[in-house]
């Protein structure tokens, strides 16, 4: 079975005056329904990942809760990757690499600009800039994780928000 990455940006935040770090910023009222819009677009389209590594930021983490709402992807199958908040593409290629082959469909859920950095570097993209709450579908023509290399995805499917 081909492996396929599923990228996801969080949706749109906000930068309150009371929040000190990037690491707490939540989303805008415009993230949340942009999160929940995704979550349908993803169950609507039957794309349901079995494996989600999510950076454990705020936004991140709230982008993902409220697509799940939709998904019901089970906690065992989550994790908080603290390596994924403001990964160099390199890093998030290292996790990629590393991933069990046990999983078919992962979910990356990051930040930019390693999220799109990834997304090229896989796919020889043309310069593609995920918004938020923008995601991409890559699938790759081999059964492991560790053959992933440049170049060697097919996007399967780009979405942003206003689609």
């Amino acid at each position: 079975m081909s492996k396929q990455l599923l990228i996801i940006r969080h949706a749109s935040a906000a930068w309150p005056e009371d929040v000190k770090s990037d690491f707490e910023r939540p989303l805008k009222k415009k993230g949340i329904k942009e999160a929940e819009d995704l979550g349908v677009f993803l169950k609507h389209n039957h794309i349901v990942p079995d494996l989600i590594a999510c950076s454990p930021s705020k936004r991140t983490k709230q982008t993902f809760n409220l697509v799940n709402q939709e998904l019901k992807i089970p906690v065992s199958s989550i994790v908080f990757e603290e390596t994924i908040y403001e990964a160099s593409y390199k890093t998030l290629f290292k996790i990629v690499n590393n991933l069990n082959n046990s999983h078919h469909l992962v979910a990356l859920v990051g930040h930019n600009n390693g999220i799109s950095d990834l997304l090229n570097y896989l796919s020889n993209g043309d310069e593609i800039n995920l918004p938020p709450a923008g995601i991409a579908l890559l699938e790759f023509p081999f059964h492991d994780w560790k053959m992933v290399s440049n170049g060697l995805a097919e996007i399967k499917l780009l979405h942003y928000p206003e689609d």
